[in-house]
């Protein structure tokens, strides 16, 4: 998400790009309306072939760059299914100050399955791009069929908006009662979780390659989490998802489960006991 993020601002003129053509390039589709001086309205279709044939993602935003160095972003994101579905519904909205050589942003928004429906994810994005990149994450999410909310937020450094890079994470995680967590910015670009009890707290690294002009990212994950003996990698790419995804012990190292997704966070969990779960929006549900 990220490295996304920053590779859209790097394309828009306010961080050094130009403007794009809405022809069909490397699997992307994007116009801007300049609106007035201080305003462009944006639009970015992603497809999952380069071809442009399937669409993947759906999104309009308005940008507003004020000669002070403030900058404000609202906008809406679709996204679809390799059958043509529209599975998805986000809303977004970014305040902060903007420079030829970077940005200082936090972003707020949610997701849901309909239009207009309610929210199956709500999330904090804070982030501080230039010569070094760091983001800090935070959601919560319901899930009324394990009758429980979950929550995590996450610490991003080390990413890139084009290119290769190596970098590092660390995550959080939490759960409580069906509505009782909070989500609130907490200092720099952290976010806080409240109201749960914490039950995991894994670290690591990440390694990337991210296809700006594409706004496409593939790359791999790697997790530790001592004091649960627990650890966790995996594959992704912004087209196909996740693959070759595991959960594993440390000591004695032992699997304990194994996972997919496809582009939209749809997929599966098989568990080394038990029966196995659905993974929807990237969060495991009954």
């Amino acid at each position: 998400m990220a490295s996304l993020f920053a590779a859209v601002l790097e394309q828009l003129p306010l961080g050094g790009g130009t403007l794009p053509t809405g022809k069909c390039e490397d699997g992307v589709k994007s116009t801007i309306k300049v609106v007035n001086p201080e305003q462009l309205l944006v639009t970015i279709d992603t497809f999952y072939e380069t071809s442009c044939k399937t669409r993947f993602t759906a999104s309009t935003f308005q940008t507003t760059y004020f000669p002070s160095g403030t900058l404000r972003i609202a906008g809406t994101s679709t996204a679809y299914s390799t059958r043509g579905s529209a599975v998805a519904y986000a809303t977004f909205s970014s305040d902060g100050t903007a420079t030829p050589s970077g940005a200082q942003l936090v972003t707020t928004g949610t997701v849901s399955q309909t239009p207009h429906g309610a929210a199956q994810l709500s999330f904090g994005l804070t982030c501080t791009l230039g010569t070094a990149n760091e983001c800090g994450f935070g959601g919560i999410a319901p899930d009324a069929s394990l009758a429980e909310s979950i929550g995590a937020t996450a610490t991003i450094s080390g990413f890139t908006g084009s290119g290769n890079a190596t970098g590092k994470t660390a995550v959080k995680a939490y759960s409580a009662a069906l509505g009782a967590l909070k989500l609130a910015q907490g200092s720099g670009n952290s976010w806080t979780v409240r109201g749960g009890a914490l039950v995991a707290s894994p670290a690591g690294t990440f390694t990337e390659s991210v296809d700006r002009a594409g706004l496409d990212a593939t790359g791999t994950l790697q997790l530790s989490d001592s004091p649960n003996n627990a650890g966790a990698g995996l594959a992704f790419a912004t087209r196909s998802g996740i693959s070759q995804g595991r959960v594993d012990s440390l000591s004695p190292a032992a699997s304990f489960s194994s996972f997919s997704t496809d582009a939209t966070g749809t997929g599966s969990i098989a568990y080394s006991q038990g029966p196995g779960a659905r993974i929807l929006f990237f969060i495991i549900s009954q």
